[in-house]
């Protein structure tokens, strides 16, 4: 492309290096401080993540003082299974360190945008080759540090480069405050659960109607194979699945899915993967799902008695639940620490009386979820926006000027 220009990373960037793991290693993790230690869960593509964050100690940090982050700074997952995984620093984590599965590349901002490497690292086929590298001559995948030096992108000018950031930061920016938008629901949710449901409840002595319950007496698991629906139908995985968030991939050919793909699903289930909860693989069907099959990695979870499967949605999902779950499953051995029904069969919760629980369910729980839900159908329709967008502008085969309706509605 005329006015591209190749070059490789070590004459792009002031940095490129990865972390350590603090002596003692896990053990010595704290869930609460002010220096942050990113790990590899932490960089998922396009966004950072919070989930399973832990702290380590001043003495730690000083050990690690040659990988402090900066805002800006892009992050890429170098090992592991989640190798190639990209994402900037936000400016709220401030002198964070990052371990050693995880690399800083930091720009020269006379010469490269930060903003414009992060997308560009994230192009399907650059994702692509960054996964071929890692799987050269190794047991294990990783991206050495002389791998990323060497590797090379095509630059465009700087002034280029800032705009085509700028339009697919804008549809990540509207993406995120959907997201922190929905956590914030989420909070409210907590909250009021805490309020009608936790304090000042005397276990010995509920309010008449009111017991202390288990889960598995009100939730049944679909786990009997299914013959296919349709002839074509839609497969979901486990990584089609994010925070109650379901991405809607596209019809296929039955015959053609992979094995796995195994049970039906319906409006009102509950999708709750096996493997690692505090990754928050889980959704709640709030659609017409005829047309759907699942991985047997998913659980499906269905309502067996008359209480609206939402209010189980919401249990399954509160943070101190997924933590419980999340470390019985890490007490399994195993190279994929998984949970089971058995296990989520013997939660305990309080259940209300009738009337108390229809209009909690009624008058809170549906409308505020059905805004979580508009705001991850408003996410699919940008995310699929930014995809289309961003190697048709990385690539030079659009240009900003191309795309001024697409600015100005932004």
């Amino acid at each position: 492309m005329n006015g591209f220009q190749s070059k490789r990373l070590i004459d792009l960037c002031s940095k490129i290096g990865s972390g350590a793991t603090p002596r003692g290693g896990k053990e010595t993790y704290l869930n609460h401080g002010h220096i942050f230690l990113i790990r590899s869960q932490n960089v998922l593509d396009f966004f950072f993540s919070l989930d399973g964050g832990v702290f380590i100690s001043e003495e730690q940090a000083r050990l690690l003082n040659n990988v402090i982050v900066q805002k800006d700074d892009v992050l890429i997952n170098i090992t592991g299974d989640s190798v190639a995984r990209v994402c900037s620093v936000p400016g709220y984590i401030n002198e964070a360190r990052v371990n050693q599965h995880v690399a800083i590349l930091r720009c020269n901002p006379l010469i490269l945008s930060s903003m414009f490497l992060k997308y560009y690292l994230l192009q399907p086929q650059v994702k692509s080759f960054l996964l071929t590298l890692s799987s050269a001559g190794a047991t294990r995948k990783a991206l050495t540090k002389g791998v990323l030096e060497n590797f090379e992108i095509d630059l465009p000018p700087l002034h280029l480069q800032q705009r085509i950031a700028a339009i697919l930061s804008a549809l990540d920016d509207k993406i995120e405050l959907n997201r922190k938008m929905n956590y914030t629901l989420e909070e409210i949710f907590q909250a009021c659960y805490k309020h009608h449901f936790v304090d000042d409840m005397d276990l010995e002595n509920l309010p008449k109607g009111w017991e202390i319950a288990t889960l598995g007496n009100h939730i049944d698991t679909i786990s009997k194979t299914h013959k296919f629906p349709k002839p074509k139908i839609i497969f979901l995985n486990t990584s089609d699945v994010l925070d109650g968030f379901v991405l809607h991939s596209n019809y296929s050919e039955a015959e053609s899915l992979p094995g796995q793909a195994k049970k039906s699903i319906r409006y009102g289930d509950i999708l709750y993967s096996e493997i690692r909860p505090e990754n928050r693989r889980f959704a709640f069907i709030n659609f017409n799902a005829d047309d759907y099959v699942v991985s047997t990695k998913l659980m499906v979870l269905r309502s067996k008695k008359e209480i609206d499967s939402i209010f189980f949605y919401f249990l399954l999902t509160r943070p101190n639940i997924i933590k419980d779950l999340h470390n019985l499953a890490e007490a399994r051995s195993g190279t994929f620490p998984q949970i089971t029904f058995e296990q989520i069969n013997e939660i305990k919760f309080i259940l209300p009386d009738g009337k108390f629980l229809h209009e909690f369910i009624d008058e809170f729980l549906h409308p505020t979820y059905n805004l979580v839900f508009l705001n991850n159908v408003e996410n699919q329709r940008l995310i699929s926006i930014r995809n289309t967008l961003l190697p048709k502008l990385i690539s030079g085969e659009l240009i900003p000027s191309d795309l001024q309706p697409i600015e100005q509605a932004i």
